[in-house]
């Protein structure tokens, strides 16, 4: 049988928390999402419900700014760093699981105590 570890809060205040994060989370999310489908007066106006149902702004947006280049030019910066930064973490990996020098251990462990090992 498995018992619980001692929790901080009970499981009810806990709920009541977790919901409340979610709603700081998720509230300007549907701000957002209602923003997007709301006419440009009610979206002035600050309504957080839409008063009108308007998706035609999405096609707008396409028509009306160059989102497309924008786009193009947020996947090529977000995934060429997401390669750079593979590439970096895979080699730093190898020199610190291959190679002993001064502060491996620290790098590795965290510990400013530690000392290096010798090389497997």
């Amino acid at each position: 049988m498995k018992t619980d570890v001692q929790r901080l809060l009970p499981r009810s205040l806990q709920a009541v928390v977790i919901a409340v994060l979610l709603v700081f989370a998720l509230t300007p999310v549907l701000y957002m999402l209602f923003a997007s489908v709301n006419d440009d007066l009610g979206v002035a106006g600050g309504e957080f419900f839409p008063s009108g149902f308007n998706p035609g702004n999405y096609v707008r947006i396409w028509d009306t700014v160059e989102l497309g280049d924008g786009l193009l030019n947020s996947v090529v910066v977000a995934g060429s760093v997401a390669v750079v930064s593979a590439l970096v973490s895979v080699a730093t990996a190898y020199v610190l699981v291959r190679f002993a020098f001064f502060g491996r251990g620290l790098i590795l462990r965290g510990c400013w105590r530690c000392r290096a090992s010798p090389a497997r």
